[in-house]
């Protein structure tokens, strides 16, 4: 701060010298003058005209020394929420994400459903039978002349083997009869069964004990319808 100095009473003087000469005169007066010059009045605060710029800037750095402090200004305002609204932003995405992850993999997982297959047990399958294992014997009962030798070809088509043919004690046989001996698979007497069906109702007996032949087919009179494509000649 400036202290005012008024001193507008105070007056300083100057002292002038004047010299008269009178001419023709051997005498020098000296006339003494006092100049009066105006003091000039400096006010509190308001600069005077012979101050320089460079003494203006001083006391302005001066004053804004002289201001108290703890102030935050705009610029560092500024830094700071370009530094925390991203760093909150990020956060809070990171958060969304979470959440949505979290009630995806949790909330939203159905639980597993367990079926209950019901078991199932595997046909066995049919083993294939060998129809030439055993061989046959094919007797004419019916009383028809040539059956023995038509029935001989019909099981030879069907893959069996046939060891011979005749004729039976008796021509009074009305179904074609399978005599089987114990030692003979089941699964060749239902073949033989289903092939002998074609021409007319047949029936599986016990053979006697003193058959030699492991089966013997006894050709009855009960015949079926035959087609006229396939029925073999006659001998």
């Amino acid at each position: 701060m400036l202290l005012a100095i008024n001193m507008a009473n105070a007056k300083k003087s100057k002292s002038v010298k004047k010299v008269t000469e009178i001419p023709n005169a051997s005498v020098k007066i000296e006339v003494e003058e006092k100049e009066e010059t105006p003091e000039e009045v400096v006010t509190d605060g308001q600069p005077s005209a012979e101050e320089t710029p460079e003494e203006n800037v001083q006391e302005a750095e001066e004053i804004n020394e002289t201001e108290p402090s703890g102030g935050i200004s705009w610029k560092k305002v500024f830094l700071i929420i370009l530094v925390v609204v991203p760093i909150g932003l990020l956060m809070f995405g990171g958060f969304l994400f979470f959440t949505n992850s979290f009630n995806t993999d949790f909330l939203g997982k159905e639980p597993e459903k367990t079926i209950n297959l019901p078991e199932t047990t595997p046909t066995p399958t049919e083993a294939e039978v060998d129809k030439e294992a055993y061989d046959i014997e094919v007797q004419n009962g019916s009383g028809i002349a040539g059956e023995a030798a038509a029935v001989q070809e019909l099981l030879e088509e069907k893959g069996f083997t046939v060891s011979g043919i005749g004729n039976a004690d008796s021509s009074d046989f009305t179904d074609t009869e399978i005599l089987a001996g114990e030692n003979v698979d089941e699964g060749f007497v239902e073949e033989l069964k289903e092939a002998l069906k074609t021409r007319g109702p047949v029936k599986v007996v016990d053979a006697p004990e003193n058959q030699t032949e492991d089966v013997v087919v006894i050709i009855g009179s009960e015949l079926s319808e035959p087609d006229a494509s396939t029925t073999p000649e006659l001998e």
